[in-house]
């Protein structure tokens, strides 16, 4: 099976991003037999830092610009791969772009964490706007996926 894996680093390469779940996640689809390919995006560029000055006067200087239809709409327009070539797409933990991507191709979202649990147990003094935003992106990303773990 041909695994289109998204993230935000390169999985082959860096040990360390997101406490090592891309590289040790990428390493066991591998033993698994499955061939995997590193699908990219671009974040924190200029763009995309502007739009998050953007969502804080908007929502907030406390809230989540991940958890954002802005970041959603910027990053999912950076991947330039073509996802119709994967059997699947392997996205763990970028809510932002399991909500924006637009493809046939069946998608895995995992996450550690869910907008509900993430309120008042690390995400402090958010506004209600911007607990609402999170929960809607959380809510597109849900429903655009094939399946979802937490």
């Amino acid at each position: 099976m041909l695994v289109g894996y998204v993230s935000p680093t390169d999985p082959f390469k860096d040990r360390k991003s997101w406490s090592g779940t891309y590289y040790n996640t990428r390493e066991a689809l591998e033993k698994a037999g499955h061939q995997v390919e590193w699908v990219s995006y671009t974040n924190w560029t200029k763009t995309d830092k502007f739009f998050a000055k953007v969502y804080k006067a908007i929502y907030g200087r406390k809230g989540s610009y991940i958890h954002s239809r802005l970041a959603s709409h910027i990053r999912t327009r950076t991947i330039k791969q073509d996802l119709s070539k994967y059997d699947v797409l392997l996205v763990p933990g970028q809510v932002d772009i399991v909500a924006g991507l637009k493809t046939d191709t069946p998608i895995i979202y995992y996450t550690d964490g869910t907008v509900p649990l993430m309120v008042n147990y690390y995400w402090f003094g958010f506004t209600k706007k911007a607990i609402k935003e999170a929960e809607l992106v959380e809510q597109r990303a849900i429903d655009n996926a094939s399946v979802v773990s937490c």
